[in-house]
C-alpha cells in the first residue's frame, strides 16, 4: 500500500510538472516515456514522441549537442542547467535549461532529462538589458554604456600607453528644429542620423 500512494505521488509530480520531463535510452536517444509538457514545451503529442528519438525529431539545433550531452552525463552521470538551442515541432527554436541524471531501468542505462523553457526569461532579460544600456530611439549605445566602456578600455590597457579616440559630435540648432517643426521631426533626424553614424563605424566601435 505505501509503495502504491508514493508511486501516485510520483506519477502526480511527473505528470502535472510543467516542465518537460523524459526517459530516454543512452545508446540512441529513443524516448520511452514523456509528460504531458511535451505539448506546451516542443508542441508534440506523446505518441508522436514515444519510440522515436530526439534525433529524429530534430529536437537539437546542432547535431553535436546530443553527443557533447551524453558525454558529459556519462562522465558526471548528471548535468544542471545546461543551455541548449533546441526545436520545437512548429520549428522554432528555443533556449532550454536542461538538467538530467543517468539511472538504470530494467538493466537499461537510461536518461531522465527535465527541459524547462527559458525563452522568455531570455527576452526579458535582453529588453531589461536594452532598456538600461541602449537608448529606445536610436537603439545606440546610451552614456551609462559608454562609460562602462571606457572604464573597461582604460583598465584593460595596463599601462601601456595605448592611444584611443573619442569623437564628440554636436548637432547645430537642434533645439531650434524641435521648437519650429515638433518633437517628431527631431526624433526622425535623430534617427536618420544613428543610422549614418553605425554605417560609418565598425560594428565592435
Amino acid at each position: 500500500q505505501a509503495l502504491a500512494t508514493s508511486g501516485a505521488y510520483y506519477r502526480t509530480i511527473f505528470q502535472t510538472c510543467p516542465d518537460l520531463i523524459s526517459v530516454s535510452r543512452v545508446s540512441n536517444g529513443t524516448y520511452l516515456e514523456v509528460n504531458d509538457a511535451i505539448r506546451e514545451v516542443m508542441g508534440y503529442e506523446r505518441n508522436e514522441v514515444i519510440g522515436r528519438t530526439s534525433v529524429e525529431l530534430n529536437i537539437w539545433v546542432e547535431p553535436n549537442d546530443r553527443q557533447n550531452f551524453v558525454q558529459v552525463l556519462r562522465q558526471a552521470a548528471r548535468c544542471r542547467n545546461l543551455e541548449v538551442n533546441l526545436t520545437r515541432k512548429s520549428g522554432e527554436v528555443f533556449v532550454g535549461l536542461v538538467s538530467a541524471s543517468i539511472v538504470e531501468i530494467e538493466g537499461v542505462p537510461c536518461i531522465i532529462s527535465l527541459i524547462r523553457d527559458i525563452a522568455d526569461a531570455k527576452n526579458s532579460a535582453k529588453q531589461l538589458r536594452d532598456l538600461a544600456f541602449y537608448d529606445p530611439l536610436t537603439h545606440l549605445p546610451n552614456r551609462r554604456l559608454l562609460f562602462d566602456r571606457l572604464q573597461l578600455a582604460i583598465k584593460n590597457d595596463n599601462g601601456r600607453a595605448r592611444k584611443r579616440a573619442l569623437l564628440f559630435i554636436d548637432l547645430y540648432d537642434f533645439k531650434t528644429l524641435n521648437e519650429a517643426r515638433g518633437m517628431q521631426i527631431g526624433d526622425l533626424m535623430l534617427v536618420a542620423i544613428s543610422h549614418r553614424l553605425v554605417g560609418c563605424v565598425r560594428a565592435y566601435d
